[in-house]
């Protein structure tokens, strides 16, 4: 499973390290602008074209030149990158001719470390903009540069319509990267952290599912609930022990099952839910003995003697409820531990009155 970090910030772009377009949205904008100063946008010539001929990873070198380039020349604290190759930074209460010699300095600067890279056609492009009156709101400022159109030449790719589109495509594509977050954190909710298998939260989504779609008749699927035999011994020699064989019995139940079937850590332990698709109970029954033997056949890979006992039941023959059929399951494993261990039972084998 691949490492995650839930605490990554919302508000940080990943590749510059700069504040994002979500910060500039939630800034307390009377305290950022103040009552007067300049807003300077940046973006970078030709930076598609270098994508496309050198590759993303180029474009991004040479996204981030910039941003430390930026950060040279202004205060790490008022740079934003706010849409791709754009940054937009902001310098309140300053003098507009000191800050273009500012600007003239960072973009020579910038232009004379791409050209000793091979890159002579990469260059910054800057908008001055002087706002001399408060502007209060991300709607304050975003209609304050659109009403400032006049001033900038309209070749530039910040003018007119362009600026306007820039804005629509900055708001949606980060709200396309925060929403792909939150489904990277909600997913990373769904995996058991030791297993890196689905965990006990995702089998009863998956299920839950299910409920939707049985009735019909070519809708079948058995349930295996498979739990290990005395594994008590290893968590008595460390947590890793115990950890690292729960680990091994996933790989093995999950290598053993088809690539339609679905296996889960269940609620405790070295419990496993294994869901078998368009599945009757006969072809059920042989797919659990297929795990329980490849788990007797692989004792090297144990600290200790490991095996499995594995309850079957199947939808619709042992019944027509979701959480009836995981407790036919688990019912016939608990059997299964009685009659021996290390065994398959299928409840439809199971004499009800005898228990």
């Amino acid at each position: 499973m691949n490492e995650f970090v839930l605490h990554r910030d919302l508000h940080v772009d990943p590749l510059t390290r700069l504040k994002n377009f979500i910060q500039f949205i939630e800034e307390d904008y009377t305290t950022l602008f103040g009552t007067s100063g300049i807003i300077c946008i940046f973006d970078i010539t030709n930076l598609s074209e270098l994508n496309r001929d050198s590759g993303r990873e180029t474009g991004d070198l040479i996204i981030r030149t910039a941003a430390r380039v930026l950060c040279q020349f202004f205060p790490r604290e008022i740079v934003y990158r706010t849409e791709g190759d754009a940054f937009t930074i902001i310098i309140k209460d300053s003098n507009e001719a000191f800050i273009e010699d500012v600007l003239d300095e960072a973009k020579n600067y910038y232009r004379q470390e791409m050209r000793e890279n091979g890159y002579h056609d990469i260059t910054l492009h800057s908008i001055l903009y002087a706002y001399e009156e408060p502007i209060t709101s991300l709607e304050d400022y975003y209609m304050f540069v659109v009403k400032e159109d006049k001033k900038v030449d309209s070749s530039l790719k910040y003018s007119g319509e362009g600026m306007v589109r820039n804005i629509l495509g900055g708001v949606i594509n980060r709200f396309r990267q925060s929403l792909d977050y939150y489904e990277e954190v909600y997913n990373y909710a769904l995996i058991d952290e030791i297993s890196g298998l689905p965990n006990a939260k995702a089998a009863n989504q998956y299920l839950a599912n299910r409920v939707t779609r049985t009735g019909r008749k070519t809708d079948q699927y058995c349930v295996l609930f498979i739990d290990g035999d005395d594994l008590r011994y290893y968590n008595d020699v460390s947590y890793q022990a115990g950890n690292q064989m729960i680990k091994k019995l996933g790989t093995i139940i999950n290598e053993a099952i088809r690539d339609e079937d679905k296996v889960f850590r269940w609620l405790s332990g070295d419990e496993f839910i294994v869901i078998l698709e368009n599945t009757d109970h006969v072809i059920g029954e042989t797919l659990a003995e297929r795990i329980r033997a490849r788990i007797e056949s692989q004792q090297e890979d144990f600290l200790f003697e490991t095996t499995v006992s594995i309850g079957v039941a199947s939808y619709p023959i042992d019944g027509r409820d979701v959480d009836q059929i995981i407790y036919y399951a688990e019912k016939a494993t608990k059997i299964a531990k009685e009659q021996g261990k290390n065994q398959v039972v299928s409840w439809r084998e199971v004499d009800v009155a005898a228990i």
